[in-house]
């Protein structure tokens, strides 16, 4: 869900730490991811490095969906339970790809492009700008002014992004779920 649903590499997802979640200051139960490494194999063993600095390192906010996913303190039977309500009552998950004015439904293909694709289809409906897409993906921006003047890791844009990401993961979920 990770990879689908906030843009992240496999890679990036595997080398995850509970220390590499931290909240964002300012905003009572609102939490960011920091991306500085990812897991990566050598000779048929894997490791954990640092990415090179402006390469893909950002701070990404956590829907609070996925957050009350997390298995942090939990076991994976409450992780099933969580996952369970949010996809019961005969919701399921679509996965979209943008093609101008329709969205085509792929279903689902385990690997990095197809969920940053299912991703940047979602936050675009929900509002988020291609350049706020594009920092969220790893990716450079494509104009001046998000290059040089946009503070992405800055607590008041993270929490503007994950609005518009916790609408998009709304979207999804089943609407007639238990609250929690």
């Amino acid at each position: 869900l990770i990879c689908l649903l906030m843009g992240m590499q496999m890679k990036e997802v595997c080398a995850l730490d509970t220390k590499d979640i931290l909240p964002i200051e300012g905003y009572l139960h609102s939490h960011c991811v920091q991306v500085y490494k990812q897991m990566t194999k050598e000779k048929a063993k894997y490791t954990i490095t640092e990415i090179p600095e402006g390469k893909r390192v950002r701070c990404i906010p956590i829907p609070s969906e996925i957050y009350k996913l997390l298995a942090i303190n939990k076991t994976p039977d409450d992780v099933k339970r969580e996952m369970k309500k949010l996809f019961s009552g005969g919701r399921s998950l679509k996965v979209y790809r943008d093609t101008g004015d329709r969205e085509i439904d792929l279903g689902y293909i385990v690997s990095d492009a197809h969920s940053a694709n299912s991703a940047s289809a979602l936050w675009r409906r929900s509002g988020l700008a291609d350049d706020e897409i594009r920092y969220l993906c790893g990716h450079s921006p494509n104009n001046t002014v998000s290059k040089n003047y946009i503070d992405y890791k800055n607590a008041h844009k993270m929490h503007a992004m994950l609005a518009q990401m916790d609408l998009a993961i709304s979207e999804i979920v089943c609407e007639n779920r238990e609250p929690l």
